[in-house]
C-alpha cells in the first residue's frame, strides 16, 4: 500500500493555501493536508492528529508561529515568511525548524515543498531509528558485566563501561591521564603493542588473552575480543571477561603437568599401566596422542588396544606378552606395528616391566610405548636405495627412466611456476583496479564533502547577506548608497548562483536522488547556458528502475570530463550526447564536430594519466566494467563510447 503523508499546513491566506493544494495534488505522494487558519485552531488538531511534517506561516491573527513549535518538536517543521528578516529565519533554525523559506510574489516557492517535506521526513525518521538504536548499545554498555573499553589511535582511553572502572579500581577522571600500556603487565608490552599496531591497519583478535594490573598493581588476567572502529574516527574497541580465577587454577595444572610432559615428550613417549588382578588398562593421554586419538576417544581397555596393533603383529604381540610373563623371556622389549586413527601404520617400541608377588605371580605391568616410526621410515628408505642403487647399476635403462621423470618433474614445476607468475600478474592488475577505485572513491567523497560546505557554509552565509542588503535597500533614502548596495546585492546574486553551479558540479543532487538521465539533462543544460557549442542531448529506452550509484557516477563524470575537453580544446561548434538504455547494457557516446586529434597526439595522451582527462575517462570506465572507445582524427572530430554491460 502506498504510503500517505499527513501535513499540518498554518496558514491565513487563502490563495497561498489553494497553491499548497495544487502542488501536493501532483504530486507523486499521497497526502492529506490539515489546514489552521489561527494558532489556536492549529492547537486543537495537535492535540487530535499526529503528522508527518508541518507548514508554519509566521504572523498569524492570533500569534506567531512560534509559540506552536514547542508542541510539535517531534516532526519535521518548514518555516514559511513573507518577511525577509534574517533575524526570523536564524530563530526559527534554532528552535528546530529543518528548513526556512521566504514567500514571493508568484508563489513558486510552493514548488520547493514537496522535495523538502520528502527529505525532511527521511531524516527525522533516520535519525529517529539512530537514536533509539544508540539507546539500546548504551543499555548494554552500561549494565554489561564485561569490561569495556576504547583506546583511540594515539593509545589513549576515549571511554570505559562501569563494569572497567570496578574491577580496574580507577575514576573516570583517572582514565583520562591513562595510556593503555599503563594497565598491562610489563612482561606483555611487546606483544600488545604489536597487537595495537595490527588493529590499526585493520586486523581484529577475537579471544585474546590479556594481563591487566589494576590501579592497586594487583594482577587479573582478561579475555576477550579487539577490532577496530572507524566511526567517527579510528579507535579500537576491547570487550573483555575476568578469567583470572580459571588462569590461576590453569597455571598450577600446566607446571605440575610440565615436569611429566618434560619426560615424555623428548622421546615421544607414553605410558601404559596394566592391572592383572582386576584386568582394568590404564592408556595416558600421550600414548593414546601418538596414535592420532583425544584423550576420550580411544576407552582404556585390552580389547580397544589390541585392535589398535596392526593385523602383522597381533599374534606376536600375544606371544611376546605371554613369554614374559612365564618367565621364558626375560627382557620385554619389542617394536611392533600400531594403527594410527587415520589409517596409516606407526613403529612403537614396547618396554615393560612386571610386577610380581610372594608367588612370583605377575599382578601388574608398568610399560612405555614410544614413537620410532621415523627411525623406521629411515631404515626402510636406507634399504630400499641400496635397492635402488643396485638395479641403478645393474640396468642402465632404468637410470635414464628415472632421470626422464626428474626432467619430467622439473618441466611440471616450471609450468606451475608460469602458472603461479600468471596468477601473481593477475592479483596485482586487481590490486591496481582496487587501488584506483579506492581512489576515486575518495575524490567523490572529497566533491561531496567540498559541495556541502559550499552550499551549507559559504551558501548559507550569502543568503544572510543577501537578505541584509534587501533590508538596507528598503531602508535606505540616499540615492548614491542605494545605487552602490542595489549594485552589491547583484554580485552577491551572481556569487550565490556561482556557489550553486560549482556545488552542483561537484556532487550533483539530481544524480543521487533522480539517477543519471535526469542529472545529465540538468548538466548539459547548465553547459548550453554558457558555451559557444550547441550541445544536443537524447536519452533512449531507460525504465523506472534505476542503474547502480557507481555507473551513473562513473558515466556523469566521464560526460562532464569529455563536455570540459570538447569546449576547452576542439573548437567545436556542435556536441552531441546519446545516452541508450536497455535491460542488458546502457552506452553513452559524446561526438563533436571539432578539430579532432592526431595520431601523434593521440599516442601521448591515451595511456598517460595526465593526458587531458582521456586516461581518467577510460579508467572509470573499467572500473564498472565498461568498454571504453575513443575515435579521433584531426580535422573530423572526437566520439567517445562507453558501453557498460548490466
Amino acid at each position: 500500500m502506498e504510503e500517505r503523508y499527513n501535513i499540518l499546513i498554518i496558514e491565513d491566506d487563502e490563495f497561498t493555501f489553494m497553491a499548497y493544494r495544487r502542488m501536493f495534488s501532483s504530486w507523486k505522494k499521497q497526502t492529506n493536508l490539515v489546514w489552521c487558519k489561527t494558532i489556536s485552531h492549529a492547537k486543537q488538531e495537535i492535540k487530535k492528529v499526529s503528522f508527518d511534517a508541518a507548514v508554519l506561516d509566521y504572523q498569524l491573527p492570533d500569534g506567531d508561529a512560534f509559540s506552536v513549535m514547542p508542541l510539535i518538536k517531534e516532526t519535521p517543521i518548514i518555516f514559511v515568511s513573507g518577511m525577509e528578516d534574517i533575524s526570523i529565519a536564524v530563530e526559527a533554525m534554532r528552535q528546530g525548524a529543518f528548513d526556512y523559506l521566504v514567500k514571493d510574489f508568484n508563489n513558486e516557492f510552493v514548488e520547493a515543498l514537496p522535495l523538502i517535506i520528502e527529505k525532511a521526513v527521511r531524516n527525522y525518521r533516520i535519525e529517529s531509528q539512530l537514536r533509539k538504536t544508540e539507546q539500546r548499545y548504551s543499555d548494554l554498555f552500561m549494565h554489561s558485566n564485561d569490561l569495556i573499553q576504547s583506546v583511540n589511535t594515539e593509545g589513549r582511553f576515549l571511554y570505559v563501561n562501569p563494569a572497567w572502572l570496578s574491577v580496574m579500581e580507577y575514576t573516570l577522571e583517572e582514565v583520562d591521564d591513562l595510556h593503555f600500556l599503563d594497565i598491562i603487565q610489563p612482561e606483555e608490552h611487546e606483544h600488545c603493542r604489536h597487537v595495537f599496531e595490527s588493529l590499526m591497519q585493520g586486523k581484529s583478535f577475537k579471544n585474546e588473552e590479556i594481563g591487566f594490573l589494576t590501579k592497586s598493581g594487583k594482577r587479573i588476567f582478561v579475555e576477550g575480543n579487539i577490532f577496530t572502529n572507524n566511526y567517527p574516527s579510528v579507535s579500537t574497541i576491547g570487550i573483555f571477561r575476568d578469567i583470572t580465577q580459571r588462569k590461576v587454577s590453569g597455571l598450577k595444572l600446566v607446571e605440575a603437568k610440565a615436569r611429566y610432559d618434560l619426560a615424555v615428550d623428548a622421546g615421544k613417549t607414553g605410558v601404559m599401566d596394566w592391572n592383572l588382578v582386576t584386568g582394568k588398562l590404564f592408556i595416558d593421554d600421550k600414548l593414546k596422542n601418538l596414535l592420532g586419538f583425544k584423550p576420550d576417544e580411544l576407552e582404556n581397555s585390552l580389547e580397544n588396544w589390541g585392535k589398535q596393533i596392526h593385523p602383522d603383529h597381533r599374534e606376536k604381540s600375544v606371544n611376546d606378552l605371554r613369554g614374559y610373563v612365564k618367565g621364558v623371556i626375560p627382557k620385554y622389549e619389542f617394536e611392533y606395528k600400531m594403527l594410527h586413527k587415520n589409517g596409516s601404520v606407526r613403529w612403537l617400541l614396547a618396554r615393560g616391566k612386571a610386577i610380581r608377588n610372594g608367588n612370583n605371580r605377575v599382578i601388574r605391568m608398568i610399560g612405555t610405548g614410544t614413537d620410532v616410526t621415523l627411525q623406521k621410515d629411515i631404515q626402510a628408505k636406507l634399504e630400499m636405495r641400496e635397492e635402488q642403487l643396485k638395479s641403478i647399476n645393474d640396468n642402465l635403462e632404468s637410470l635414464v627412466s628415472n632421470r626422464t621423470k626428474r626432467l619430467s618433474k622439473a618441466n611440471e614445476y616450471l609450468e606451475k611456476e608460469i602458472e603461479r607468475r600468471k596468477l601473481t600478474e593477475l592479483a596485482l592488475e586487481k590490486e591496481k583496479t582496487q587501488r584506483v577505485s579506492a581512489l576515486i572513491d575518495g575524490q567523490e567523497m572529497e566533491r561531496k564533502r567540498l559541495a556541502k560546505e559550499l552550499h551549507d557554509s559559504l551558501g548559507q552565509l550569502l543568503t544572510a547577506a543577501k537578505l541584509q542588503v534587501r533590508q538596507t535597500v528598503k531602508r535606505t533614502k540616499d540615492v548614491s548608497v542605494l545605487t552602490k548596495v542595489e549594485y552589491t546585492g547583484e554580485i552577491l546574486d551572481l556569487t550565490i548562483q556561482e556557489v550553486r553551479r560549482i556545488s552542483q558540479a561537484l556532487m550533483p543532487v539530481l544524480l543521487n536522488d533522480f539517477g543519471l538521465a535526469i542529472a545529465l539533462e540538468k548538466m548539459i543544460g547548465q553547459f548550453n547556458s554558457g558555451a559557444t557549442a550547441k550541445i544536443d542531448y537524447k536519452h533512449l529506452g531507460g525504465s523506472d528502475g534505476r542503474l547502480t550509484k557507481e555507473i551513473e557516477i562513473a558515466l556523469y563524470r566521464i560526460c562532464q570530463e569529455a563536455l570540459n575537453n570538447s569546449l576547452k580544446y576542439s573548437n567545436c561548434s556542435y556536441i552531441q550526447i546519446l545516452l541508450e538504455e536497455s535491460d542488458l547494457l546502457v552506452n553513452l557516446t559524446i561526438s563533436d564536430n571539432g578539430d579532432g586529434i592526431s595520431q601523434n597526439i593521440l599516442n601521448k595522451i591515451y595511456n598517460n594519466p595526465n593526458g587531458s582527462g582521456i586516461y581518467n575517462m577510460k579508467e572509470r570506465a573499467e572500473l564498472i566494467n565498461g568498454e571504453f572507445t575513443l575515435n579521433a582524427k584531426e580535422g573530423d572530430g572526437t566520439r567517445i563510447e562507453i558501453i557498460v554491460p548490466l
